[in-house]
């Protein structure tokens, strides 16, 4: 890790914009906390996702 932190090979970040148009690889984590039935609630998820395609120029693996 102190390698690749060093060669700057793995960021994080808040600014959406600027790293979906900066990576190669998009590594999302975020929180899916329960719906009162139980079941994932992927709100975030979904977010996360309509943000990454509206900044996204080129084919990227996420």
């Amino acid at each position: 890790m102190r390698n690749v932190a060093k060669k700057e090979l793995l960021q994080f970040a808040t600014n959406a914009e600027y790293m979906i148009l900066k990576a190669d690889v998009l590594l999302v984590s975020v929180g899916t906390p329960c719906r009162e039935d139980g079941q994932a609630d992927l709100q975030i998820v979904v977010k996360v996702a309509n943000n990454i395609g509206k900044y996204m120029q080129n084919t990227r693996l996420l």
